[in-house]
């Protein structure tokens, strides 16, 4: 091999290093190219917008969580009162889009969703199956979508509250795009 054909081949090499070294260096800016979408993703993502079902709630996820999530379902006033009641505080306050003021009690929450099934009948939220609830330290994050009744997604958003230290809701602020 001739000295011209060596030194061809040896750049060839060093640049083939320097680009990989390039590619797969963690302060290399990342490639704004969309990969394309492998059907295994394509099939969890079809899954994972599929609702499941109204008593999706009823999940082994720690409380508040469990007992919000059973009451936005439960249309039996004297059912839902009892789960918002042993989770809510006196004071507790609630916030969210739909509403021009934040509301305050259990009481005002009760009602709230007892609207919601007046108005929507057949309608019901579900955990994001894929992400869900979690908790640390005093706050509770919530990511839910509302469904309906042949289980498609309507709206999706994400509860966030800060818990007493009995774990209890002291305030919830829910974020959900505009209907």
């Amino acid at each position: 091999m001739s000295r011209a054909t060596s030194l061809v081949f040896l750049t060839m090499a060093v640049l083939l290093v320097a680009c990989t070294a390039t590619v797969t260096s963690p302060t290399a800016e990342p490639s704004r190219a969309a990969a394309p979408e492998s059907p295994a993703s394509s099939a969890a993502e079809t899954t994972a917008d599929v609702c499941v079902g109204p008593n999706a709630q009823d999940l082994d996820i720690d409380e508040p969580a469990r007992s919000y999530g059973l009451a936005w379902n439960e249309t039996d006033d004297d059912a839902r009162s009892t789960l918002i009641t042993d989770i809510w505080t006196e004071g507790g306050t609630w916030a969210e889009p739909s509403l021009p003021d934040r509301i305050a009690g259990p009481q005002a929450v009760i009602d709230r969703i007892g609207d919601f099934h007046d108005g929507r009948p057949g309608e019901y939220f579900e955990w994001q199956i894929d992400d869900l609830p979690e908790m640390h330290h005093d706050r509770l994050r919530m990511p839910w979508r509302l469904c309906d009744p042949a289980g498609a997604t309507l709206l999706e958003g994400t509860d966030f509250a800060v818990l007493t230290p009995d774990g209890r809701i002291a305030d919830l602020t829910s974020f959900h795009p505009a209907e």
